[in-house]
């Protein structure tokens, strides 16, 4: 490997002079492994698997629920993340968490030495595999400085120690030292950007959707009409909708009937939608094949009361409603560029307020979440935004569709006591105390799940 030269100018040293020391050290470090990465890359996965499996030996011993392993799982899902995003390798990355620790929770040393004692723990545990030397140095040497969270180190003792500060802050809140704060406010910066995509073509996506779905809601047979179907016609409204209202105030005539009409004919659909949802829930819970016979029977019945209400709303529309180019911007051309990113602009410090005051045990957060989310949502998903990181998309993603879990799960509870009332279902008291516990254990894993995710979102949606 060569080495690197650094021509300097008078100029040049003047400027660093002036920079922070830690600053240029910084700079340097993570040039320095750039030009180092090629050995680093070639970790084996296996060896990881190998690591980890002999950690979580140990901490199996002290429970699921104890402290140390919450802790060691945190610090290596965050540091498997946080090392493909900066561009280093996620296999070493999640061996330094997952040996971090090991010297303190082993050798029951705690303090500033625990660092050092952990350090000697992985050296003799990865000299047991066959890693090469520059490897192993750069793990033993993070494990060895993850807790010194006030001086600047090389890339790897960066992930580590950012990695641990972020889930102290997940496991202890606000009262974190003051280095670990500026770790967790830092560790993000830069993530979840996205752009929107330009008016006109928002307006011709969302005519092409409107014909679409016209068609749909004409035609619809109870013969043929199916969950899927039902889904599918609701996300297109929810979509067609979340247009409407990401325009508002630069609407063409007729667009604020066509969103009333919508939310209508999404309203209609809305309890074939529950009891759909519901036999899921059953069939995930292994209820009898007789429950859930009778649950299909109320949604065939459902389908046909919701077809004729449709029908009915749209003979009633039909003339308004079946308009070629029903447009949905009313901007001048002039003004377009600028009010997009007006709207863009908006939207992202709206859902950083939002993230503000949400909280798991705040219903009501969570629930204005969960609206504002899946418009944003269903624009995303058709394109309408994007992120310029995939990862971040699906992360988004996927939190809102754990919000969207846990009211799933209020909305079955409600149900089945709605069917318990009338009498609508038969059911067994073992079939209901079954049904019951296996929505406390989706609850508390939703939650779990929402939790960290939340975790992640407000540390990156800058």
């Amino acid at each position: 490997m060569g080495l690197l030269f650094f021509k300097t100018s008078k100029s040049t040293i003047a400027c660093c002079r002036i920079l922070h020391y830690n600053k240029v050290r910084d700079v340097l470090t993570v040039i320095k492994c750039r030009r180092v990465g090629d050995s680093i890359m070639d970790l084996e996965h296996r060896i990881l698997e190998k690591i980890r499996y002999r950690v979580y030996e140990v901490l199996d011993l002290q429970g699921q629920q104890s402290y140390d392993y919450q802790h060691v799982r945190s610090v290596e899902r965050l540091s498997d993340e946080m090392a493909k995003r900066r561009g280093l390798n996620s296999d070493v990355a999640q061996t330094i968490a997952l040996l971090h620790d090991m010297g303190r929770i082993t050798e029951n040393v705690i303090g500033k030495e625990h660092g050092i004692v952990g350090s000697r723990l992985a050296y003799r545990w990865l000299t047991d595999y066959d890693i090469e030397e520059p490897i192993k140095q750069t793990i033993v040497d993070a494990v060895a400085k993850h807790n010194k969270k006030k001086q600047i180190d090389g890339p790897y003792d960066e992930l580590i120690k950012d990695c641990d500060a972020l889930a102290h802050e997940l496991e202890i809140g606000e009262y974190l030292p003051k280095y670990e704060q500026i770790r967790c406010e830092q560790a993000y910066k830069l993530f979840f950007k996205m752009v929107m995509m330009d008016l006109d073509e928002i307006d011709r996506i969302f005519q092409e959707k409107w014909t679409a779905l016209f068609v749909v809601l004409k035609n619809m047979d109870e013969k043929t009409l199916d969950t899927k179907q039902v889904h599918t016609i609701r996300t297109e409204i929810r979509t067609l909708r979340a247009m409407i209202w990401l325009l508002r105030g630069y609407q063409s005539k007729g667009v604020k009937n066509l969103d009333q009409f919508l939310k209508e004919v999404f309203i209609d659909l809305e309890q074939s939608r529950k009891l759909s949802v519901f036999r899921k829930s059953l069939k995930k819970a292994e209820s009898s094949n007789k429950l859930i016979e009778q649950v299909t029977r109320l949604i065939q019945q459902e389908n046909k009361k919701m077809i004729r209400k449709i029908s009915k709303r749209m003979l009633k529309q039909e003339k308004v409603l079946n308009k070629d180019n029903f447009g949905l911007k009313a901007i001048p051309h002039q003004d377009a560029l600028a009010i997009k990113y007006k709207i863009q602009e908006d939207i992202k410090n709206d859902y950083v307020s939002l993230l503000k005051t949400v909280s798991i045990k705040n219903l009501k957060s969570l629930h204005k979440l969960r609206i504002f989310g899946k418009k944003f949502l269903y624009l995303a998903e058709s394109g309408i935004f994007s992120f310029l990181d995939e990862q971040d998309g699906q992360l988004y993603s996927n939190i809102h569709k754990t919000v969207g879990g846990l009211n799933d799960i209020k909305e079955n509870k409600d149900l089945l006591k709605q069917f318990m009332k009338k009498k609508s279902i038969s059911l067994k008291k073992k079939e209901m105390e079954r049904l019951l516990t296996y929505y406390e254990m989706e609850t508390s894993r939703l939650n779990q799940e929402m939790k960290w995710m939340l975790f992640m979102m407000k540390k990156r949606f800058n």
